[in-house]
């Protein structure tokens, strides 16, 4: 049986802490990752005219169109596939995809794009949980240390409302269409949300 790059969705609201998580798997476990938090703001900073439009669209709380996500996230998977052999030589040829999929339109075309592809595998769905009051204070915090502009308080409120409001539907897709699925308690320190991580992964 040809060996699969699997696929591990680290899933849950803004705040939460998937992007610090994600960062841990790629520095210690040698993942590769993909966050479109990073890939959008890295086009903000650009200041292209879609930088722009980007940088509207998230100061006003709102996601970016499903079809420019999608065409992102296809081109970064193509890239991965090709350069994936047919041998999967260690554990660390793996993947985590960062807050992503989000909509209905995402998840299709995730499945699309592993199914077409032949090499990949949704191996699990990770869903980190936080209390919302928990996730605002987080949030805030981030705004002062990092300088976040898309992070102010009215922000904050409608991501976490948009959130919480397109979730069910999203998550159960993503449940059904990998092969394991796991809800995480993302309270504590960065490192013991990191080992209960992990026990997932290793499963």
């Amino acid at each position: 049986m040809t060996a699969k790059l699997p696929i591990f969705l680290f899933f849950g609201p803004p705040g939460v802490g998937k992007g610090t998580q994600s960062r841990l798997f790629v520095e210690r476990l040698g993942f590769s990752c993909f966050a479109m938090g990073d890939a959008l703001r890295a086009e903000v900073e650009s200041d292209t005219k879609l930088g722009r439009e980007i940088r509207d669209v998230i100061e006003a709380g709102k996601l970016v169109n499903d079809s420019l996500i999608m065409s992102v996230i296809s081109g970064w998977l193509n890239t991965q596939a090709g350069s994936f052999g047919s041998v999967l030589d260690s554990f660390n040829r793996a993947i985590v995809l960062d807050g992503f999929p989000r909509t209905e339109k995402q998840v299709s075309g995730l499945l699309e794009a592993v199914d077409n592809s032949k090499v990949f595998e949704l191996k699990s769905f990770i869903q980190l949980e936080l209390d919302r009051e928990d996730l605002a204070t987080r949030l805030k915090k981030r705004r002062l240390i990092d300088g976040r502009s898309d992070d102010t308080d009215d922000t904050i409120d409608k991501r976490l409302d948009l959130y919480y409001s397109s979730i069910a539907d999203v998550a159960s897709h993503l449940q059904l269409a990998c092969s394991m699925s796991h809800k995480v308690n993302a309270d504590g320190s960065v490192e013991e949300v990191y080992s209960r991580l992990l026990r997932c992964i290793l499963g």
